[in-house]
This record gives C-alpha cells, sequence and structure tokens, in this order.
C-alpha cells in the first residue's frame, strides 16, 4: 500500500540548474531530521551484484502492491547507474502508485541530465506534465514552468529545428499551472507571524512566501520579462489582466501585489493611472473581506499540523458560503489529500462533491483513478471507479478488467465488507446493462450467473456468508421483479432460511413472496414455520401472520394461528427471562480482578477462574494449518507472556502493543491479522511521542485471547517482522469514592452503533486521549474519555449537544457523585406495552391532548427496532399529570401502561433504601412482569421503579381487545373508569390505604381459588 509520501532532499544537483528554479534550500532542506523516502546515494556508488538485483526485479513482479519493494529496486538501479531499467521501474511503479514530489523530481533530475536533443527535452515536458497529476504541488508546477522558460530563453537563438517550444505551448501550460495552483491558500500568514516550527516541512505555505516562489509570480514575472523587451499594447494589456485576476483571489499578499500592480500602471499607463488604482482598489476591498474570512480556517491548519478535521471545517465553510466556488472547493480538497491521500474517507467525500459539481469526464475519470491508485485496499474507490465507467459508457470488457483488478487487489485481505461492496457495485452494473423491456438474451443470463458467483465467492470465503444478504436479497430482487422467475426465488429463500432461520426479517419478506407469487397455503406454511424458530424478533412475524389470516384467511384459520402464537408467545417469553437471568453486568472492580488474575496466567469460564493449561511446545506443534514464522522471527513464547508494556488504560489488560512497522502497513493489515483472535473493540496506529516510529495499540473484546495474538509476535507486514507484546495497566484503582475527575468527561446519548475510532477521531483534536471506556448496551451508548490534563477535557466540553448519526450527545466532566440519587421529571411520562408498529408521532398526537408536548423519545435495541417504549416529555409538568389519565388505554390492540419514570432505577435507587435490587429478594416477583408493585400516588411522589407496575384494577391487562390498525390517529379505548387521574393499585388501595406487600404467584393462585 501506499505510504504516506514525506518531504524529501535532492541528492546530488540541484534541480534548480536552470536559473530561477527552486533551489535545494527551497523545500525545507535547512530542517536537519529532513528524511528522504528514497535512498539517494549517488549513481555508481556501493552497487549490488546482478543476482541481487535480479532478486529484487522478481520481488517486484510476484508483488506489484507492495510499495516498499519498488522504492528499493528503483534506488539500488539508480545506485548501479543502469538507466535503462531505472527508467523502466520507474515507469512500473507509476502505473501503480501515485509519486510523491521528492520522487518525481529525482526521476526529472535523473533524465535532465541525459537530454540533449530537442526530442528529449519535450519528454522531459511530458514527464512534468504526468508528475503534476498525481498530487497539487507547487513545487513541481514552478519547477516546470522555469524549466520551459528557460528552455524557451536558451533557444531563442537557436536554429529553428532546436526550437522544440513556442510561446504558445509555454502560454497553455502556464495557464494549466494557474488554474491547477492560484486558489491554492498558501501565502496565509507571514514569516514573523508564525515560528518556523509551526510549518512542517511539506508546508509549501512558508517556502513560497519566503522565497516569493509561486506560479504565479514565476509566470508574472516570465510576462514582465517580455513586456520590458516589447511594451506593446497587446503586452501590457496581458500583463494588466495578469493583475487583475490575482487582485480578484483571495490571498495574504494581496497588498503586496496592489503595490506591484501600481508601480506596473505608473511605469505603463501614467495617464490613466488614478482611474485605474480607484477601479482596482474596490476590488482589493471585495477580495479582502474573502481573506479574513479564511484566515482562521488558515490558521487552524497550521496549528493542527494540517489535520483533517480542520480540512473538513474548513470544506464546510467553503460549501456553505454564499460565494461558494466548485474550484477553490475542488483546490481545498487537493491540498488535503496531499496531507491524507492514505484517507479513504476523504476521496470519498472528494469523489461524492466533486461528481455534484463537475460531471465531466474529464474531470472525473482521472479523480476516482487517483483514488483507487492511493487507496487501493479499499473497496468504496474501486466502485466509484466502476460507476464512472459506466456513468460515462466506457467498454464493458474495461469494466469487467477493472472489476478483475480489485477482486486481485482486495482478496489476499480477506475482508468480508469490503468485497461485499466491490460486488455490489459489479451487480449494479451488471443489472444497469440489462434491458428488461425487451427479455434476458443469453449474454444477460451470462451476466446474472456472475453476480451468483459472487454470492458463492462469499460463501465459500466467509462462511456462512453475509449476514445482511445484501447480494442475495439484489438476486432476488432480479428474479422477481426482472426475471419473473419465480421458482428460482423460491429456491434462494429456503436455502437463505436454512443458514439465516434466526433473522425474522428474512421469514417476513419470504412470506410476503409467497403472498405475492405464490399461493395463500404455501404463505401459511412460511409463517407457520417461522413462528415455531428461534428468531430475533418473533413478535414482528407473529403479527405480520395475524395481520395475513384477517386478510386472506377465515376464523378457522385465524384461531388455528393465534392458538399456535400463544404458545410460542410463552416460549419466547420463558427464553428471555433466562438469557435476563445470565445477563447481569459484573461491576467494574469485578472486570478488573478478572484482569489481574489472568494476567497471572489464569482464565475466566462462566464467572469462574481456572488455571490455564499450559503452553504447547512450539517446537513440537507441527500442524499444517498454523502460520510458519521465518526462522529469524521465532521468540520464546513463555518469555513474551513475561513482557509487559505499561498504558493508562483501565482496560490495559485487554490491550496489544505492536511495533517494529514499516511505514507501509495500514490499519487494515493489522485488523485483518489479529481477527483471527477475536472480535477487535479498537485499533489505531501513531507515532511514538519520542522516536516517531510507528506503533499500534489493538484492543480485544476477550481478555482471554490475547495471549493467542501474543504468538503473532514475529509475523512478516511490509517486509518486517512486527513486534506484539501484551498490555498492563499502570494503575487497577477505580475511582470509587465518587469524587469529580476533572481530565475525564463523560459523553452520554451515543448512537449504540458506535466505535472507540469514531470516539477518538472527534474527542482527540482537543487533546491527548488517555483511555476510552465505551459502555454498549442494548438501547444506549455511553463513554468516559480521559485526557491528559485538565485543560484538554475543559475544551473538549464544545462537543456538548453537536448531533452525531441523529442523537444530540452530552459531554460533561465526569463527576460520579451527580448519579446517586436523581429526582424524578415531573414533566416526564413513560409510556410501556406499545406496539411495535406505533410510531413517535401517533404517540404525540395521544398525548397532546393534555397538553403541549415537547419531544417523545423511542426506545430502540441496536438493531434499530422499537422496543414498545417511550418517553413522553410535555412542556409543563400540570400536563404530565393530566396524561397520567390514558394509563390502561388500549392502542393498536395493546393495553398501555404509563407512569412517572425512575430515574434511579438505572443505578439502583429508591426512595428509601439503595441497593442493586431495590430491597426486592432474588425470589420476589418484579413490577412489571404481572405483579403490581408498592406505590404512593403519583401526583405527590415519584415513581420508585423505572418498569411500569401493570394496573391490577378491573382486569385491564389481562383483557385485551383484538388489534386495532393504526391509523393517522391511534385509536383509542379506556379499559377502566377513570377519575382524572391513574392508578396502579387495587381500588381497595385507593385513597389513604396502606400499599400492599409483594405478590406472588402462589398467592395469586390462592386469591383466585377463594372465588365464588
Amino acid at each position: 500500500m501506499t505510504p504516506k509520501h514525506t518531504q524529501s532532499l535532492s541528492d546530488d544537483e540541484p534541480l534548480a540548474r536552470h536559473e530561477g528554479a527552486l533551489d535545494s534550500s527551497s523545500d525545507g532542506s535547512d530542517d536537519d531530521d529532513a528524511k528522504s523516502e528514497m535512498d539517494v546515494t549517488a549513481p555508481g556508488e556501493s552497487a549490488l551484484s546482478p543476482d541481487e538485483l535480479k532478486a529484487l526485479r522478481q520481488q517486484v513482479a510476484s508483488s506489484p502492491y507492495n510499495y516498499e519493494s519498488h522504492l528499493k529496486y528503483i534506488t539500488e538501479l539508480r545506485r548501479a547507474a543502469d538507466f535503462q531499467k531505472l527508467r523502466d521501474a520507474r515507469q512500473h511503479m507509476s502505473e501503480i502508485f501515485p509519486l510523491s514530489e521528492d520522487i518525481w523530481l529525482q526521476w526529472i533530475e535523473d533524465e535532465s541530465r541525459l537530454a540533449a536533443t530537442a526530442e528529449e527535452k519535450r519528454a522531459i515536458a511530458q514527464l512534468y506534465q504526468k508528475a503534476v497529476v498525481d498530487y497539487l504541488s507547487i513545487k513541481l508546477w514552478h519547477s516546470f514552468l522555469s524549466y520551459l522558460y528557460n528552455e524557451y530563453e536558451e533557444t531563442l537563438d537557436s536554429a529553428p529545428e532546436d526550437q522544440w517550444i513556442s510561446m504558445e505551448a509555454i502560454r497553455e501550460i502556464s495557464d494549466q499551472g494557474l488554474n491547477a495552483t492560484q486558489l491554492h491558500f498558501t501565502e496565509v500568514f507571514h514569516h514573523n507571524r508564525c515560528s518556523r516550527d509551526q510549518i512542517p516541512v511539506l508546508n509549501m505555505a512558508f517556502v513560497a512566501h519566503r522565497k516569493g516562489a509561486t506560479v504565479w509570480r514565476a509566470y508574472r514575472d516570465f510576462e514582465a520579462l517580455i513586456c520590458e523587451a516589447a511594451p506593446t499594447k497587446p503586452q501590457i494589456s496581458r500583463m494588466r489582466d495578469i493583475y487583475i485576476k490575482r487582485l480578484q483571489i483571495p490571498h495574504m499578499q494581496l497588498d503586496e501585489t496592489f503595490s506591484e500592480y501600481s508601480g506596473f500602471e505608473s511605469t505603463y499607463d501614467p495617464e490613466n493611472y488614478e482611474s485605474r488604482l480607484i477601479a482596482a482598489s474596490s476590488i482589493v476591498a471585495a477580495t479582502s473581506k474573502e481573506r479574513d474570512l479564511r484566515e482562521p480556517y488558515e490558521k487552524a491548519l497550521i496549528d493542527s499540523n494540517h489535520g483533517l478535521a480542520e480540512y473538513q471545517n474548513y470544506l464546510s465553510m467553503e460549501k456553505s458560503h454564499s460565494k461558494g466556488d466548485p474550484f477553490r472547493i475542488r483546490t481545498l480538497y487537493e491540498r488535503a489529500v496531499v496531507r491524507h491521500c492514505l484517507d479513504p474517507t476523504l476521496w470519498d467525500a472528494y469523489i461524492t462533491d466533486i461528481v455534484n459539481l463537475f460531471d465531466v469526464e474529464i474531470v472525473l475519470v482521472p479523480l476516482v483513478q487517483r483514488a483507487v491508485r492511493n487507496c487501493n485496499w479499499v473497496a468504496d474507490t474501486w466502485s466509484h471507479q466502476i460507476r464512472m465507467m459506466e456513468h460515462f459508457k466506457k467498454p464493458d470488457v474495461e469494466v469487467h478488467a477493472q472489476f478483475d483488478r480489485a477482486l486481485t487487489v482486495l482478496s489476499p485481505l480477506a475482508n468480508m465488507e469490503e468485497i461485499i461492496k466491490l460486488f455490489q457495485s459489479k451487480q449494479d452494473y451488471e443489472m444497469h446493462q440489462i434491458d428488461w423491456t425487451e427479455g434476458a438474451s443469453e449474454a444477460d443470463l451470462a451476466r446474472i450467473e456472475r453476480c451468483k458467483a459472487n454470492i458463492e465467492y462469499i460463501h465459500t470465503a466467509f462462511p456462512p456468508g453475509d449476514p445482511y444478504l445484501r447480494l442475495e436479497r439484489g438476486l432476488l430482487r432480479i428474479y422477481t421483479r426482472k426475471l419473473k422467475d419465480f421458482s428460482a426465488a423460491r429456491e434462494l429463500y429456503v436455502s437463505l432460511t436454512k443458514a439465516f432461520g434466526k433473522q425474522s426479517d428474512l421469514w417476513v419478506e419470504y412470506a410476503d413472496f409467497e403472498r405475492l407469487y405464490g399461493t395463500t397455503a404455501q404463505a401459511r406454511a412460511v409463517y407457520k414455520t417461522a413462528s415455531i424458530r428461534a428468531t430475533d424478533w418473533p413478535e414482528r412475524i407473529f403479527e405480520a401472520w395475524l395481520s395475513f389470516e384477517r386478510e386472506e384467511g377465515s376464523v378457522e384459520t385465524y384461531y388455528s394461528a393465534l392458538s399456535l402464537i400463544k404458545k410460542q408467545t410463552h416460549v419466547v417469553e420463558r427464553r428471555r427471562l433466562k438469557e435476563l437471568e445470565k445477563a447481569e453486568v459484573m461491576a467494574p472492580a469485578t472486570q478488573v480482578m478478572q484482569q489481574a488474575n489472568q494476567t497471572e496466567g489464569e482464565t475466566s469460564v462462566n464467572g469462574q477462574f481456572k488455571k490455564r493449561p499450559r503452553e504447547a511446545d512450539p517446537e513440537n506443534d507441527a500442524s499444517p494449518g498454523k502460520r510458519q514464522k521465518p526462522e529469524e522471527a521465532q521468540v520464546d513464547t513463555k518469555a513474551k507472556m513475561q513482557e509487559f508494556h505499561i498504558v493508562n488504560s483501565k482496560v490495559g489488560g485487554n490491550m496489544l502493543y505492536i511495533t517494529n512497522l514499516s511505514t507501509s502497513v495500514q490499519q487494515q493489515h493489522l485488523s485483518d491479522l489479529f481477527a483471527k483472535c477475536g472480535r477487535i473493540v479498537d485499533l489505531y496506529m501513531q507515532p511514538n511521542p519520542e522516536t516517531g516510529a510507528l506503533e499500534a495499540y489493538v484492543e480485544l473484546a476477550e481478555v482471554n485471547r490475547v495471549r493467542d495474538a501474543v504468538s503473532l509476535d514475529g509475523t512478516k507486514i511490509g517486509g518486517e517482522a512486527i513486534r506484539v507484546m501484551r498490555c498492563k495497566p499502570a494503575s487497577t484503582l477505580w475511582n470509587f469514592n465518587g469524587a469529580e475527575e476533572k481530565n475525564k468527561i463523560y459523553v452520554s446519548n451515543l448512537p449504540v452503533d458506535i466505535k472507540k475510532p469514531a470516539l477518538r477521531e472527534i474527542f482527540s483534536k482537543y487533546g491527548t486521549t488517555v483511555d476510552i471506556r465505551l459502555v454498549l448496551k442494548n438501547s444506549i451508548a455511553f463513554a468516559y474519555i480521559e485526557y491528559a490534563d485538565e485543560e484538554s477535557a475543559q475544551r473538549s466540553l464544545v462537543v456538548d449537544g453537536r448531533n452525531i448519526a441523529g442523537r444530540k450527545i452530552s459531554v460533561a466532566i465526569s463527576n460520579p457523585q451527580k448519579t446517586k440519587v436523581k429526582e424524578a421529571d415531573p414533566k416526564e411520562l413513560f409510556v410501556s406495552n406499545l406496539a411495535f408498529t406505533t410510531q413517535p408521532e401517533d404517540i404525540e398526537a395521544l398525548f397532546k391532548e393534555y397538553g403541549a408536548v415537547k419531544d417523545v423519545r423511542m426506545m430502540h435495541n441496536r438493531d434499530g427496532q422499537t422496543k414498545g417504549t417511550a418517553f413522553v416529555e410535555f412542556e409543563t409538568e400540570d400536563a404530565a399529570k393530566k396524561a397520567l389519565a390514558l394509563n390502561g388505554t388500549q392502542v393498536d390492540g395493546r393495553v398501555i401502561v404509563v407512569t412517572v419514570p425512575d430515574p434511579n432505577m438505572r443505578h439502583g435507587f429508591d426512595s428509601s433504601m439503595r441497593g442493586r435490587g431495590r430491597g426486592r429478594g432474588r425470589g420476589a416477583p418484579r413490577a412489571g412482569l404481572g405483579f403490581s408493585a408498592t406505590r404512593a400516588d403519583v401526583s405527590t411522589e415519584r415513581a420508585t421503579s423505572f418498569i411500569p407496575r401493570v394496573a391490577a384494577r378491573g382486569g385491564a391487562a389481562g383483557n385485551r381487545k383484538k388489534t386495532l390498525k393504526m391509523n393517522s390517529k391511534p385509536k383509542t379505548q379506556a379499559s377502566a373508569p377513570s377519575n382524572g387521574g391513574s392508578s396502579t393499585q387495587p381500588a381497595s388501595q385507593q385513597g389513604n390505604s396502606a400499599p400492599t406487600a409483594w405478590k406472588t404467584p402462589d398467592d395469586f393462585r390462592k386469591m383466585l381459588m377463594r372465588r365464588d
């Protein structure tokens, strides 16, 4: 993979052998720590033997996508002074990878030494034109124009056959350079406004300003020399246009440019000097406002060392600016990819925006090609290229060839998500090529067979296959909507339900298919089979079946289905209760103890610690299925187990520390390597703060798999044997005293599917993050993020209220004391037992009759499915009290329960006790599961349970009406009379009666047996 390109110095004669070109100091050569990406030893020194060069060539041929192999081979050929092979090697590398600025300049310099004829010099110009395409580089463009200007000057007095470049060609190329670079805001700050160490080596802004080495100035100086020699009216007019266009572009040297323009007019047109300066002043005034608008963003780029987040903020401003310029947006993206060329999300955003701004082949096709060359391990970039080839109607054979190349690159990575994305784009392409109005031809059927082969590839490479069935669902749509081949679709559904039978969505889709294209009996058989299977959301199947029977069945079939559903409902409830009993969450201290015990060689099985068996002897373990490490990489596994890297993280026992990484190693490489050791919770790479060497941290979900991961020590990636070491927390003491932690923040209301890398990207810009502890539950997610200092934590509070994936997150300094006892919000109600089809707007329509509703929050699980519960927040407390009258109301066939929520139930607090179980014994029944709970009058006291209590009056909960279809407004029916309020107690307990004690199922049985 392409490594991040870094600035380097020229090795021998500086490229600026032409007058006015950049010298070697202009790229930051006065920085002693500058390192070249290539070994730039002078040609002819320390050449390898022919056999060694041949071995290097074979290595490049066998691994064409190994960036380091190309660099090494080119370096050795340059040392050997084998210029023909060197030229071929560079050409080969440039066809696969984009080349950095220093590699191009070194290549051009070597070729320039040999260029003597006009044809050879023209080849140098063509090489320059290739070089400026890979990345936006002021240095390359300036060098290119300087070369042309000097060559033109040298050939003025030469014979016609030696004059290989004309003035028209020079001006055309100069215009290309101006169009590419004139919006590059590199001259924002004078060097006396920011220190030298603020500007990294690659920041040409400092160099360009210090040297005046911009493309515009080079072109201006060239035309000025011509004007001085021959001040004709056309030339003076051309010079004036050059100045006026520059004054219209925001740049830091605007005042200096205006001053130079003033001198130009006073020299060449003194009669109209005043009028022209007045007109130019109005232009400068407008441009100054645009310059001032961008200055803070440019400063943020320098302060952050050109961080990606700062570029994104800058781009957001440009896109929302009232005078937004598509060319300025494009230039800013080009600046960003120079620094973040290996970030696929940046390329994805770049392509998406440019497609909507420039629907032009000459812009889009090269753009997606560059994205692939920079991030060829990401399927999205290949997919963009396939779509652009389709959009611009490239030949079918070229599209298939590009797909084959993509699969060749992505397959070794063994990442199912990336392969599926690629196959989806290919499937879309294949289907778009078929004219369905005329029926499918043999060629069209061959396209469908290729789609089926892709699905089989996924099943074979990643058994049992894609759990989301993305390719399969696409093929089903082709069978049903395009080909009308219902038997093939039915066969596919049958095979899918065997492999993915737990997915309720799949069963409902299968039944809907039979309803549309099969028979009623076939659909009923699918519903029946699905109902007795253990699925992830059985209620959805039950409701779909009953709806089917009401619409297409009879009274007999309806009750037959209802009988089976009732039986299965009890089965589901028992299964869920067992799952709840097993899902008790361990306290943080227990987790620390478990990690500490496992660090000493113990493993946890079902909560009990057992000694781990002795490590197998690696010398006797000759299993053919295991990776055989290189001999030089063999390590003493037992000794490695005793080595630890200390980290300031409470989950250090789950972490691995990886060093000796090659610069070509990408995060995806490590992810694929360590995925075999279990689920990866977090993975990030960074330069070592002391040495600058690349290092990585991997956090595994299971602490007992960390030992397995250590066995990967010595695995070669990118030509280097990586070192893998276990981590240990610097401290295992938790903050049990509940003191405020000023360097730690608490982030709540996060999306339930958020990952640690996403949190790190958001919060690391405010300071060094020491630890991120992410807690994910079925419907909620929150995190504790610890910074190295209090100031960073304070700065991060600006994120409070930001919207992330549709959720408004909350950020505050961590203070455990705040979570101990909370008062119920008198304006909020908790609604449960809602139908899964009920929507927030339906709830709002129901409750707004009692007062203004401020917010309705539906509770969802991780899959985004509603849990049948919601919080309703009113504008006033009085409205909330009145709305309690809806308790026991029938909505969409369900008797809803409306209570005041207890915010302390999540933390295990009651109004009178502070135990995790609220004082309830292990065998006591839970409120909300059919048993009454003690409760004071809701109008004066807060509820004591987060779980609503089912009302015991009138048998409301046990005598539900038949399900009603939800219309635009919920149909309601009170199941018991109400006296203006809601009661969750039996009638005998109304008023001042004392609350009853807990009732067990046996108590209810005895009570019912005493009835006459």
